[in-house]
């Protein structure tokens, strides 16, 4: 990490925003809008505040970030974390089995889709992590009712996300006083 990148870097980081001119900023703000617009396509991106649980997350004052991917639609999770060792696995798949020699072993016992071996590196430094068998009770077995429940955090009827209602109510405040660095964003 470069020094004066972060808010514990003080004096350097203000140093940070003090060199960097009007034109610096436009010319990188236009190099990463252009290379978010090819990779995103017409994807929208939301920005949000930083947050008590993104602090806590952070642990040790370092520069840890929180990536929550929600797959929405055609994802097969069984062929995105395959579980390589699962007989059962391969019985119900036979045409569509991914081996575990095509997979890119994650451990004895899981592995990611071919497609995915760039994210290897992350794991093999501690900074990727997988949540296997995550669910809620009675589920009702609707793809929308189900999409609904994950996005809000609810069984109920609520019509905000769970992350930005937790953002909202972490920070009543931010029209009136916007903080200065946002932390979390939100893409699609």
């Amino acid at each position: 990490m470069r020094h004066g990148s972060c808010l514990e870097h003080g004096e350097a980081h203000e140093h940070e925003h003090h060199r960097l001119t009007r034109r610096d900023f436009l010319v990188r703000s236009g190099m990463a809008a252009a290379g978010v617009s090819f990779l995103m396509g017409t994807r929208p991106l939301t920005v949000f505040a930083q947050s008590p649980l993104l602090g806590r997350l952070a642990g040790d004052g370092g520069d840890r970030v929180l990536v929550l991917v929600q797959l929405s639609g055609g994802n097969d999770g069984l062929n995105t974390v395959i579980p390589v060792r699962n007989d059962i696995y391969f019985q119900k798949r036979p045409t569509i089995a991914i081996t575990a020699q095509q997979a890119i072993g994650l451990d004895a016992d899981t592995g990611l889709h071919p497609a995915l071996a760039s994210f290897r590196p992350l794991w093999d430094a501690g900074d990727l992590a997988v949540v296997q068998n995550v669910g809620y009770p009675d589920q009702s077995r609707s793809h929308f009712r189900g999409t609904d429940i994950w996005a809000t955090g609810s069984d109920g009827m609520e019509t905000t996300g769970w992350a930005g209602r937790y953002l909202a109510d972490t920070h009543p405040d931010w029209i009136e006083s916007p903080p200065d660095y946002p932390l979390a964003v939100r893409v699609g």
